[in-house]
């Protein structure tokens, strides 16, 4: 049986990390095939659109701008810009060594076309 988790796995978060690895680790050792969906949406074809479209489009619109500006205003030492560059390596080894069978889907069309090969999904995240 082959199972697709849909996992938050790219950030450098240790807690995600190790979130995508224990549920991926616990299906295994239940005699499944696993395999962690890399997906990346691509333009909007399979977006429903609603009315609450608007106002996510808007926040998240006014989030970008909020989060740009304050990445113009924070500045940070050497101190810290090596930590956060240790992190990110730290979490991208952390990715190759112990994720396996990451497969990359972009789009919904694609995404369709892959959940036929599945015999089940496993959302693991609140952030999918």
């Amino acid at each position: 049986m082959k199972v697709c988790l849909s996992l938050a796995f790219k950030g450098q978060n240790y807690g995600q990390l190790l979130q995508a690895y224990a549920t991926q680790v616990v299906i295994d050792k239940l005699g499944y095939h696993t395999e962690i969906l890399d997906y990346q949406r691509k333009g909007i074809d399979g977006i429903r659109f609603t009315p609450w479209l608007v106002f996510y489009g808007i926040e998240r619109l006014s989030r970008k701008i909020k989060k740009s500006a304050q990445k113009n205003s924070i500045s940070y030492d050497d101190l810290h810009r090596k930590n956060i560059s240790e992190r990110k390596e730290q979490a991208e080894l952390f990715r190759k060594r112990r994720l396996h069978d990451l497969i990359s889907c972009n789009g919904n069309k694609e995404l369709v076309k892959l959940g036929k090969k599945y015999d089940a999904a496993l959302v693991g995240s609140d952030q999918c």
